[in-house]
């Protein structure tokens, strides 16, 4: 019966009677461009790979299709892959401590422009934390997040009666950063550095990138630095510890150049694998090639200057692989990833040391401890999965209802469904090709009735 139904909704689509909408606001009433899908029973939706509850909502910017669902806040936690879930339980509880605060800050200071522009809370990324959907707890260790869920209900840190600033990020090496130190912003107490002893845990405890000198120019050209050639050092050069941001200072015959060390981090991180992915990410020890081109914002370079070149008369008759090689510029660095707060390798060290989650979080957040956080998280929260897309695949494991500006069109059945945008707002059309649409609008009609 319900595949029958599927046949009232093959296309969902709309004239609009308005100018198209803008980048900031959805088409107005009349151009029905809203489309809400809610799961009938146990039905899940999966988009790119993960599967989520919903509700999900599908509104058409100017920019393409924006994809989100609302969710509550303990069901938004338990879609939240960040770490391992079967390291400690202790590790895991912090895990839960500092993402449930990190949102509870993120709505505190007020969506992002891009949140704002497109209707959610918090992005489902790395951009701000990782959350995989219902999808996440599926196997043998997902009990044990959800136990960590619900051994912390409530709880955030708060500082001067608001949620804090909880970051994190994969692995400090041997200490954290101060925030003040990586980015431009003023210091903040509870975001100082600290030593992370997860020396022998982390598989990001030391790195090395070694690149021939022209190698390193060209990607450093690419993010808009021209340093001239040959190098004649490289360094880094900042103040002590709490001071502010470090540079690597490059000296060539056209001067000195200083970048900072987050501009070098991101150019290479852009465009190393682009130029050169035989080279960039290196090759780790064990094998495999390290997750980035430059791990971390904790590191030193040294320029090992060229060999002696043999004499000019020789080079003519000297095969190439018998040149010697030029000078290369060797990064050498700890840690993995922004490496302020808490450190996730470190957490889950002194996790297995025996430290509590709550010793765990006020090491790492300075002075903080975790408490009630009462009305500062929301009850339910709005997660932005995707956006600026022209068409989105959307998979469905059963049967679901459909709501176009607010009004129930009806239930359809599960499959594969291809919602994409065009002149006349969105269409929403079933992955089986022989599914006909007699609600398509017929001549002198228009949708929605």
């Amino acid at each position: 019966m319900l595949r029958w139904f599927a046949v009232l909704l093959v296309v969902v689509a709309v004239v609009a009677a308005a100018a198209p909408a803008t980048a900031t606001s959805p088409a107005t009433a009349g151009n029905a461009e809203v489309v809400e899908l809610e799961a009938i029973g146990d039905t899940t939706f999966e988009l790119n790979d993960r599967s989520y509850g919903g509700p999900i909502e599908i509104v058409l910017y100017g920019d393409g299709l924006a994809v989100v669902e609302e969710v509550q806040l303990d069901t938004y936690l338990s879609g939240i892959r960040e770490v391992p879930f079967s390291w400690p339980e202790a590790a895991l509880q912090a895990q839960v401590v500092a993402a449930r605060t990190y949102l509870a800050w993120t709505l505190a200071r007020g969506r992002s422009a891009t949140g704002r522009e497109h209707g959610y809370d918090i992005c489902a990324t790395s951009a701000c934390q990782v959350y995989a959907g219902v999808g996440a707890i599926e196997g043998q260790d997902g009990g044990r997040w959800l136990n960590a869920i619900e051994t912390t209900t409530g709880e955030i840190l708060v500082h001067d009666g608001l949620p804090a600033q909880a970051l994190y990020s994969s692995s400090a090496g041997s200490r954290t950063r101060s925030v003040q130190d990586v980015w431009d912003s003023t210091a903040i107490p509870y975001l100082q550095g600290v030593d992370s002893p997860e020396q022998g845990v982390t598989p990001f405890e030391e790195w090395v990138v070694d690149l021939p000198e022209d190698v390193f120019v060209a990607v450093l050209a690419a993010g808009g630095y021209e340093v001239g050639r040959p190098i004649e050092s490289a360094t880094v050069a900042g103040p002590p510890e709490g001071g502010g941001r470090s540079q690597l200072r490059i000296e060539s015959p056209e001067g000195v150049t200083s970048i900072l060390m987050t501009d070098v981090r991101g150019v290479f991180n852009r465009h190393g694998d682009e130029l050169f992915p035989g080279l960039l990410p290196a090759q780790a020890p064990s094998g495999r090639r390290w997750p980035q081109a430059i791990l971390s914002y904790t590191f030193d370079a040294e320029l090992e200057p060229a060999p002696q070149a043999p004499a000019p008369v020789l080079v003519e008759y000297l095969p190439p692989s018998d040149l010697p090689p030029g000078a290369r510029v060797v990064i050498t660095g700890e840690g993995w990833g922004h490496q302020i707060g808490m450190s996730q390798y470190g957490a889950k060290a002194m996790a297995e040391q025996g430290f509590t989650y709550g010793a765990i979080l006020s090491h790492y957040y300075t002075g903080l401890a975790a408490q009630e956080a009462g009305d500062l998280i929301p009850e339910t929260v709005r997660v932005g999965l995707t956006w600026g897309q022209s068409d989105v695949t959307l998979g469905a494991s059963g049967p679901f209802t459909v709501r176009v500006n607010g009004k129930l069109v009806g239930a359809v059945s599960g499959g594969a469904w291809h919602i994409r945008q065009t002149s006349s707002g969105i269409a929403m059309v079933p992955g089986d090709p022989s599914v006909r649409n007699p609600l398509s609008p017929r001549p002198g009609t228009q949708w929605p009735r």
